[in-house]
């Protein structure tokens, strides 16, 4: 998956574009910075600091496990 922007990032989480830049400042969150001045976030590492699901759908490990399902025997 590409890179993303600040704008994209706070989409994802439901943050707000300054919540995610001030992420960024404060080291929270690891960003490439541009000559223009954007920044470009992997999304691993929006998933790591944010506590978000990864867009895949898959599951992150110690994720709670799927109970809608009967264990067959």
């Amino acid at each position: 998956m590409p890179e993303l922007s600040l704008s994209q990032a706070a989409k994802l989480t439901g943050k707000s574009k300054s919540t995610i830049n001030r992420a960024v400042k404060t080291g929270k969150l690891s960003a490439a910075r541009h000559e223009d001045g954007s920044y470009s976030i992997d999304p691993a590492e929006l998933a790591r600091a944010f506590d978000v699901e990864p867009l895949d759908g898959a599951k992150r490990s110690g994720a709670e496990p799927d109970r809608t399902r009967q264990l067959e025997r």
